[in-house]
C-alpha cells in the first residue's frame, strides 16, 4: 500500500477517533452568533485559528462550504482526509511550498461563496505567531478575519 493511501486511511481513522472524543467532551459555545450573523449578511470571512487547535476545530460552528489550506506533506494528506470527513474542502499549500497557487485557488473559492479556514502560525511555527498568509488572503479577497479558538474539558456524567 502506498504511503499516500496509508496516510489517507489514517486520516479516516482519526476522524472516527475525533467523533468518539467529541462524545466525551462538554461543549459550550461562546458567541456562536458571530459566524451566524456573517453567514446571514453574506459577507466572506476567514476563520483563523492556531495550528495546535486544528483537531478540535472540526467542532467549531462554521458553515459550509468551507475551504481550509493544508500543507502538501504526508501530514497534510492525513489532515485532508480528516477535513473531508467533516465536509470541509481542502486546498493544499503552505508558506514553504505551493502557497501562492493555493492562495489564488482560495480567492476563486471565496468568489464562489466559500468561507476560508487558515492556521496563521502553520505547522512549522513559530507557534502562535501569525505569518502573513492570512493577511494576504483577507486583503485579496476583501474577507473579514474572524479569530476563533477551542478549549475542551472532560464531560461530567
Amino acid at each position: 500500500m502506498s504511503n499516500d493511501r496509508t496516510a489517507w486511511l489514517l486520516g479516516k481513522v482519526l476522524a472516527v477517533v475525533l467523533r468518539t472524543i467529541r462524545a466525551l467532551l462538554r461543549v459550550r459555545y461562546t458567541r456562536p452568533d458571530v459566524l451566524g450573523n456573517l453567514d446571514r449578511d453574506g459577507k466572506p470571512y476567514i476563520i483563523a485559528f492556531w495550528h495546535g487547535q486544528l483537531l478540535l476545530m472540526t467542532y467549531a460552528r462554521f458553515s459550509l462550504p468551507l475551504t481550509a489550506m493544508i500543507s502538501q506533506s504526508r501530514d497534510g494528506i492525513i489532515g485532508t482526509s480528516v477535513m473531508n470527513s467533516f465536509g470541509v474542502n481542502v486546498v493544499q499549500g503552505s508558506s514553504s511550498k505551493g502557497g501562492s497557487s493555493a492562495l489564488r485557488e482560495m480567492m476563486k473559492l471565496v468568489e464562489a461563496g466559500h468561507r476560508l479556514g487558515i492556521t496563521p502560525d502553520g505547522p512549522r511555527g513559530p507557534r502562535r505567531i501569525a505569518q502573513g498568509g492570512v493577511v494576504s488572503a483577507a486583503q485579496l479577497s476583501g474577507a473579514l478575519v474572524v479569530p476563533i479558538t477551542v478549549t475542551a474539558k472532560k464531560k461530567s456524567f
